[in-house]
Formats: C-alpha cells, sequence, structure tokens
C-alpha cells in the first residue's frame, strides 16, 4: 500500500537533508601534502597560481585553522576516516592495519543509502576498502607491512625513507610515478561521475572521494606547470634556523631524512619550490575539471563540496622539509566546505581538525555516529551554520622520526607540544606565527614578566591535561608490540610465494562500451548525455531537475515548490498504481477494509495534488509551457480528453512546432517569444473548448467532419487507433484460422457501441509531463497474446485485454 504522502514530515532543521528531499551527492576532493599556509587563500603573499581553489573558496565555507589529526599519511587518513585519533585505532605510522571493524564515514554514508566510490590514495593497509562500495583505482603505496617503523633501532635509516634527492633533482619532468597515477585518478573519477549521471531513475546519491597524490614528493612535475611559474622569483623560506639550534625533534628529522649533511644552494631550493608549485597548480586545474564535470552533468547543484589534506609540507621552513613536525606548515591543511544552498560563504577561524569530517558528514545526511561506540571528532555543522563551535583540536605522532609518542594540543592561538624524548614546546601563534618563541622554556628557567606568568599557568594546563589524557609508558608498549609484531609476519610473508595485499580494481572490458548482454536500456542512458529527442532537441525529460528549474529562472523558494508538486504526482501515481495492482491483479482480492484503505489514501493524495497545484497557481501560470494538469478545470476534464485524442488543426501544428524551435533559444528573448506563442496557444485553447461544448458536445466528430460523413473520416486519432485495433483482430483472427470465442464481440456489439478504449483523465498527468500533444511512443495496441496492452505505466486496459490474454 503508497504511503499517505500528508502523514509525510515537511521540515527539518536548516542544514541537513529533509525528509522527501532528495539527498545531495558528496564529492571529497583530497591533495596530498598540501600546507596551507603555502596557499593564496591562506595567504596573501603566496606565490601559487590556484585560481580554480580560489573561486571554490570563494564560495564555501573556509577553515582557517584546520590541523591534521597526525602530520604523516596513513595515521592522518585513518583518523579522518574513522574520526578517532591514531592511539585509539592503532595507527602508528605507515604501515598500520586499522581493524576492519571500525565504522568510518563510508559505512554510514551506505547505510544512509549513498553508493561509496574512491578513487586514489588512501594508504589502507591489508583491508582495502573500509565500508567503500567501490574502489576505482588501485592505491600509489604498498597495502602491506613494509614501511614498519623500528623504534629498536632509531639510529638506522630504513631504506624507504624520505631522503634529498627530492630537493637535489627537483625540476621538469615529461612523466612521472606520481603523475602516472593522478591522471588515472581523475580519468576513473570524471567517468565515474558521467556513468552516475546516465544511470537510471533509481539511482543512489553518490559519495566519491577524489584523492590525488600531489604535490607530495618527489618536487617534479611537466613543463606545461614548470613553465607556469618562468616569470616568478620563487621566495626562499622565511625560517632560517642553523641545525645546531633546532629542536631535538627536528634534528632527528634532518637524520632520518638525510637532510643534515646537506648544504643546499638557494638556487636548489627555489627549483624544489618551483615543482612543488607547479603540482600544487596541476592539483588546482584537476579541481578545475572535477567542478567542470558536475557542472556540465548537471550535479553541482544538488553536490557538496568538500576539499582538504593529509598533511603539509615544510618546504624549506627551519631547514625542514617534508613533514612528520608539528610546525604550521606541516601540520595545518586546508579545509573547504561548499554547498551554497544551505551554507552562506564565511570563514571559520577557530580550531578544527579532519577528524571532525565523520560527524560532521553524519550530519549533513541526516544520522549521527553511533552513540554506543567512541567519537573523538566533533561535528562542525554549527562552524557551518555560522555559529559557535569547538575550538581544540588533539594530534598523535609515533612514525620516523620520534621513538616515543609526540602529541599536540591546539587550543585558541595556543599550540603545546610534548614528547618524553624532547623538551616541551609551547607557542602563541597570534602573536608568534612563525613558531620562533618557544614559551616552555620556563620549564629551565623562571618567568620574568607578567606575559611570561601568564604563559607559564597555561603551560602547567597543558602539562597536566597531556598527562591526564595520554600514558606515554603504555603507548610505547603498544608501538613497539606493533612494530616487532609486523615485523615477523612481514619478513616470513616475503619467503616463498608473495601475495599481494595491494588493491587490484576490477576494470571488464565485457561490460563496457557496447556489449550484446548489456540490456537496451541502460545502452540507450550511456549513449549519450543530455538525451536527445527524434528531432535532434535535448529531452528535458531526462534532464535533471535543478538543470530544468536553472533553465526556467526560479528562484530556490519556487524551485521547492516545484519539486513538492512532482513529488506528490509522483506519491499519487503510486497510490494509483498501488490500488489497480490490488484489483487487477491480485488473486484472491484483498479483503474490502484494505482496498477501502488504499482507495481513502488515493483520495487523498489526489487532494493534496490538487491543493498543491492552487496553491502554486500563479507560479505555474507563469512558468508553464505546457497545459497545466487541471486546466481548465475538473468539471471540464472530459472535454479536454476528448481534444487530446484528436488531430491537431494545421495552423495549430505550425504554432506548436513554432514553440518548440523557440524554446531552444534559452535567451531571454526567446523566453519572451515562448510566453507569447504560448498565450495564443491557450487562447486557442479556450475558443476550442467554447466551440467544442457548443456544436459538438457528446460527439468525438468536429462539425465538418459530420457534414462529411463520419464513416469517410480516417485521420482522428480515436479513428486511427480503432482501425489499428480491426486490422490486428483481422490477423489474429488469421492466425487463429478463423476461430475463436466471440462472444465478447458480440456482447459489445449489442448495444451499437464500441468499448471506450482511450485515455482517462489520469492520463493528462502524463500528457502535462511530456509538454507536447502527439502521440505517446510508448502506447501498444498489439492484439497478439501475452503482449502488454494500454499506455505503459498507467496500465489502461484496452478493449479486449481480458479476452486475449486468456486464450
Amino acid at each position: 500500500m503508497a504511503p499517505d504522502i500528508n502523514t509525510l514530515q515537511t521540515s527539518a532543521p536548516a542544514g541537513v537533508v529533509k525528509k522527501n528531499e532528495e539527498k545531495p551527492n558528496i564529492i571529497y576532493i583530497m591533495a596530498d601534502q598540501l600546507a596551507a599556509p603555502q596557499l593564496k587563500m591562506y595567504n596573501p603573499e603566496s606565490q601559487i597560481k590556484t585560481p580554480n581553489l580560489d573561486r571554490l573558496a570563494a564560495s564555501s565555507v573556509q577553515f582557517d585553522s584546520a590541523y591534521c589529526p597526525s602530520p604523516l599519511c596513513a595515521p592522518s587518513r585513518m583518523s579522518m576516516i574513522t574520526g578517532l585519533l591514531p592511539m585509539k585505532i592503532g595507527a602508528y605510522d605507515n604501515a598500520s592495519q586499522i581493524s576492519s571493524e571500525i565504522p568510518t564515514y563510508a559505512h554510514y554514508l551506505r547505510s544512509k543509502g549513498y553508493h561509496t566510490a574512491l578513487a586514489g590514495k588512501m594508504h589502507f593497509v591489508g583491508d582495502q576498502l573500509h565500508g567503500y562500495e567501490q574502489r576505482l583505482t588501485s592505491d600509489i603505496y604498498p597495502g602491506d607491512f613494509g614501511w614498519a617503523v623500528n623504534w629498536d633501532e632509531p639510529g638506522t635509516r630504513l631504506e624507504w625513507y624520505h631522503n634529498a634527492s627530492s630537493i637535489l633533482q627537483a625540476g621538469p619532468c615529461g612523466r612521472s610515478n606520481q603523475l602516472d597515477y593522478d591522471e588515472e585518478v581523475m580519468y576513473r573519477s570524471v567517468q565515474y561521475l558521467w556513468d552516475h549521471v546516465r544511470e537510471g531513475p533509481e539511482k543512489r546519491p553518490f559519495a566519491l572521494t577524489v584523492s590525488l597524490t600531489h604535490p607530495h614528493d618527489p618536487y617534479t612535475i611537466t613543463k606545461k606547470y614548470w613553465n607556469r611559474y618562468q616569470d616568478v622569483d620563487i621566495a626562499l623560506p622565511k625560517v632560517r634556523i642553523p641545525k645546531e639550534e633546532l629542536d631535538s625533534h627536528s634534528k632527528r628529522l634532518m637524520k632520518v631524512c638525510d637532510l643534515w649533511d646537506q648544504g643546499f644552494s638557494d638556487e636548489q631550493i627555489k627549483r624544489a619550490k618551483r615543482a612543488y608549485y607547479g603540482s600544487v597548480s596541476y592539483v588546482d586545474d584537476c579541481i578545475g575539471k572535477l567542478l567542470e564535470t558536475l557542472e556540465d552533468a548537471g550535479l553541482a547543484e544538488n553536490t557538496i563540496v568538500i576539499f582538504s589534506g593529509d598533511h603539509g609540507d615544510m618546504l624549506g621552513e627551519r631547514g625542514l622539509w617534508y613533514k612528520m613536525s608539528y610546525f604550521e606548515s606541516s601540520v595545518r591543511v586546508p579545509l573547504l566546505i561548499n554547498y551554497p544552498k544551505w551554507f552562506q560563504p564565511h570563514r571559520v577561524s577557530q580550531n578544527v581538525s579532519t577528524l571532525d569530517l565523520l560527524p560532521t558528514i553524519c550530519d549533513l545526511i541526516g544520522t549521527k555516529p553511533a552513540p554506543c561506540l567512541p567519537m573523538d571528532g566533533q561535528s562542525m555543522m554549527p562552524h557551518l551554520q555560522n555559529k559557535e563551535g569547538h575550538d581544540t583540536v588533539f594530534a598523535e605522532y609515533t612514525g620516523e622520526g620520534t621513538v616515543r609518542p609526540m602529541m599536540m594540543i591546539k587550543r585558541g592561538p595556543w599550540k603545546y607540544i610534548t614528547c618524553p624524548a624532547d623538551e616541551p614546546q609551547l607557542y602563541n601563534l597570534e602573536k608568534d606565527p612563525h613558531e620562533l618563541n618557544n614559551l616552555a622554556r620556563f620549564v629551565k628557567s623562571p618567568s620574568q614578566s607578567p606575559e611570561d606568568g601568564t604563559a607559564k599557568a597555561l603551560f602547567d594546563k597543558f602539562e597536566a591535561e597531556a598527562k591526564a589524557r595520554w600514558d606515554f609508558d603504555a603507548i610505547t608498549a603498544q608501538v613497539l608490540q606493533s612494530q616487532r609484531s609486523r615485523r615477523v609476519v612481514w619478513d616470513a610473508l616475503k619467503e616463498g610465494t608473495f601475495t599481494s595485499w595491494d588493491f587490484d580494481p576490477v576494470d571488464d572490458g565485457r561490460m563496457k562500451y557496447i556489449r550484446s548482454t548489456i540490456p537496451l536500456d541502460a545502452l540507450e542512458r550511456r549513449a549519450r548525455f543530455p538525451p536527445v529527442d527524434s528531432k535532434g532537441y535535448e529531452s528535458k525529460a531526462n534532464v535533471t531537475p535543478s538543470f530544468v528549474m536553472a533553465t526556467l529562472g526560479l528562484d530556490d523558494d519556487e524551485h521547492k515548490s516545484v519539486e513538492h508538486t512532482v513529488a506528490r504526482l509522483a506519491q499519487l501515481s503510486s497510490s494509483i498504481q498501488s490500488l489497480k495492482m490490488d484489483i487487477l491483479k491480485s488473486n484472491p482480492l484483498p479483503h474490502p477494509s484494505s482496498l477501502q484503505a488504499s482507495a481513502q489514501i488515493l483520495q487523498r493524495n489526489l487532494q493534496s495534488v490538487l491543493e498543491s497545484l492552487n496553491d502554486n497557481s500563479d507560479l505555474f501560470t507563469r512558468m508553464a509551457i505546457r497545459p497545466s494538469t487541471n486546466y481548465p478545470g475538473r468539471a471540464q476534464e472530459n472535454i479536454l480528453t476528448q481534444l487530446l485524442r484528436k488531430k491537431l488543426e494545421p495552423d495549430l501544428e505550425e504554432l506548436v512546432l513554432e514553440g518548440r524551435e523557440t524554446a531552444r533559444l534559452a535567451t531571454p528573448e526567446g523566453i519572451a517569444q515562448l510566453q507569447a506563442i504560448w498565450d495564443a496557444l491557450r487562447k486557442w485553447t479556450q475558443g476550442r473548448i467554447a466551440e467544442y461544448v457548443r456544436d459538438e458536445a457528446g460527439d468525438v466528430y468536429t462539425k465538418e467532419e459530420r457534414e462529411n460523413g463520419v464513416e469517410n473520416v480516417r485521420t482522428g486519432l480515436k479513428r486511427a487507433l480503432h482501425e489499428e485495433s480491426d486490422d490486428d483482430e483481422e490477423e489474429e483472427e488469421e492466425e487463429r484460422g478463423g476461430e475463436g470465442d466471440n462472444s465478447d464481440e458480440e456482447d459489445g456489439e449489442k448495444d451499437g457501441k464500441r468499448a471506450n478504449t482511450g485515455p482517462e483523465p489520469e492520463t493528462l498527468l502524463w500528457f502535462a509531463a511530456r509538454g507536447d500533444f502527439e502521440v505517446p511512443r510508448n502506447v501498444e495496441y498489439e492484439r497478439r497474446v501475452g503482449v502488454k496492452k494500454g499506455l505503459e505505466g498507467v496500465n489502461i486496459p484496452p478493449e479486449g485485454m481480458g479476452r486475449a490474454t486468456s486464450s
């Protein structure tokens, strides 16, 4: 039984999916090792050219103080997808495997009906999906234990560690491993969007993650992007500290990355930064391509765009390169959330984390993380709605370059860093944006001023909070045990036949392009977008609603009114179908009380449609380029039905063709012309109805047709259908050899009348949606046994249907 649409919820808080509202799609674009402080949208002095990203930021909620949960690829991403800090899920380094029983945002999205797809890097180890329904590419990095860190030998540089070659060899290239990968990611992502829009009407909303590996080192890019900075004098790093004066963790990083003994020239530094800038511009062009595809496919208006990254890159600041530290260029990431339909563009200064994406995405799709499970992330919905939100983030690091857990707390302008193996650090970024004044020096010397006293009091609070939050000895033991276990397993797996854990995406050529085994409907949907009719005109029936509404020039409220009415029409059609199926197909028939309940729901749904049409009559009068479904009124439905069966007079056919041609202009002038044509059509309709009521009521033929003799009239639609029916019956008789039961025909002719097989008033909905007066292409009046008859989707049985099917 179809639901009663009058009982459905019609309102919900702003910024979340309302019941019965079309769910927004989500595209999450990620860049790898993209430092927020290097971008123009965060730094006016930036030399990096990112026009697409800047345009996106201008219409987005921009987070100016967003951080990653760990300044290393895999731990940061594992925390991001789960909403849990790295130590809670065992995400210790780039070769750590998190449990498949931990829910990710992909699981929550799937549970709400989304198709979840991943194109690009995610650094999964073991399980390569973690809730994603489809993975479009393999990962660029290994999905095994091969990159496990070894704290038992802290002085040993493992072969896969970063090294100085990225800086020493920086420059343009023709092709690179990274380019091979991102080109595939982009191809698969764009193809996914086009495949989605060409799916059938029952398609689910999508949640697509596009994760690029640029601008991650090595610092090389094609000449196209290298030359984009030919006229730019690349700025040298602002903070240049002698290596002997660096903090202890930074010293270890320089040795781990093979930078300690290197003395890079200014020219080498500029070349490395230039290649990085070019790589960022490459990412920017990829973003532009994705946004362009959303527009071209008619998906932009109903797609939430999220942009962020996994961590940053020091790019020579303090003599450091790559990531793995808590300085701003390493740990701060870009974060944009774009959906102007819900959120006004503005900037958020409070501290947030990519850890917060899971609960935020849950809010966006109208659900919540499971309350019985742990959750470190906090929803950014208050920030999106320009309200007060949280202002504290935490980060954890146990990867290469440290020998004990290293943690960070960022609250307001204050950044606190602690590690049992290193001296603590405390910075006030509001006054010290380059992090040059470590206020934690009070550990070794007494404070000298009231300001120092304030900093010392804050430091003591941070110290107490860190000790309460983290058991450093227990975490160290867990990390060491994990490293040792993975080394044992990995050494064993390398012996004998090796079975890779890396993902191998399915690319079945047998199910692509044009194949005999692919259903015809699917092939037709793939053939062309947007689809066109037989004359090459764009078929509006298959264009996304947002595209159509934009073409009609409706504002958001009017758009919602139209969508509301369309939804009610769909529900009415569903309830009609439900009742018809109960009556025509059920055996035995349902209980009378059930049929009565279905009929009452249908009646209420019909009343609801009529009320909606009445409430929005001005809107539909202004926007209509086709007859309203209740025009000229319910009292004259039969008259309109009879008229629709008739063939158009030649002058009216010419007017309709002119209207179609004018509609193609899609310009203000074209709309004005179309309005004039429709006014003429409406005037003709009113006059024709008056003439029909006055001269032809009760007769399906015009006055001229009666004068010429109705037996000679063969052009009307009704006559054509009867002719076709007669011909088919004769063919059927020949096939049966003249045999068969003709009792039904005899009964039907006793009164000298034929049963009315034409469309019923319900069919007007179909004509209105179609927007022209031609005979529906899918009307089948075939008389052969077993062929479905009547109007497809309405199930009006033509004359003799019962006899044909029973024989």
